[in-house]
């Protein structure tokens, strides 16, 4: 059954990269081409929030210079607060919204299929399991990196596949994140291996080519994470049924 093919172990960090690089190639425009979209509507939200907060903190501080009194900053800061709800209420669902659909692109081309916009469709319909998943594996991750920074790291890499398994699947947001697990723990050695190539790479590609490179490496990253998914979990086709956990 495919659920059982977590134990596969023929497979090495290159090899993926090498793997996601040919997957990536046929789909280069619209991978790329949606991740620059993203971005730029992720700068635009941020700039317009920027912005927003800098005119109130402007009018804050010219009304305590002019009033004197903490009555207009205490004002000020109420509606700063509501502002910064606000671009949280706002981004976080995009956020959770893209990642999901870019997830589900990033299989489909890790499967020889033709991604397409249709992904976000898909992301709108697991946007709240997306959504409570990330809440839950940051907070464990978030504990994690108390005690010590590794133990994070850790909990971080063998929970990497939950958003790729809820947008493959039709479970939950605690059997997604049960799942990863079960996919990842036999294989620690190969996975904290590509982590470092993939975070070398996306280094490299921050610094070298002042931030340009990773509207290009992003979406490399991503096939090469959906690639190691496809293989640990045997499910090289959709419409397979969801595996047990």
């Amino acid at each position: 059954m495919a659920d059982d093919t977590y134990f596969a172990s023929d497979w090495s960090p290159t090899d993926m990269l090498q793997r996601a690089w040919t997957a990536l190639q046929p789909h280069l425009v619209i991978l790329v081409g949606v991740t620059l979209a993203v971005t730029v509507a992720n700068f635009g939200i941020s700039m317009v929030f920027g912005l927003i907060e800098g005119i109130i903190s402007g009018i804050a501080q010219a009304l305590a210079d002019e009033q004197g009194g903490d009555a207009a900053m205490a004002v000020a800061m109420g509606i700063r607060l509501i502002v910064t709800t606000g671009r949280i209420l706002i981004t976080l669902p995009l956020t959770m919204l893209t990642t999901g659909a870019l997830a589900r692109m990033a299989l489909s081309a890790a499967r020889g299929q033709t991604p397409d916009l249709g992904a976000f469709r898909h992301g709108l319909s697991r946007l709240l399991p997306v959504l409570f998943a990330s809440i839950l594996v940051g907070m464990a991750s978030g504990i994690g990196f108390i005690f010590l920074i590794i133990p994070g790291l850790v909990i971080a890499m063998v929970l990497q596949f939950f958003v790729f398994i809820l947008m493959d699947t039709d479970l939950g947001p605690i059997d997604a994140i049960q799942y990863s697990w079960k996919l990842a723990q036999a294989h620690l050695v190969n996975l904290t291996v590509l982590w470092l190539l993939l975070g070398f790479g996306g280094l490299i590609a921050l610094c070298g080519t002042c931030g340009l490179g990773l509207l290009l490496f992003q979406p490399l990253a991503l096939v090469c994470q959906a690639l190691v998914y496809v293989h640990l979990s045997g499910r090289n086709q959709d419409f397979l049924p969801d595996p047990a956990v």
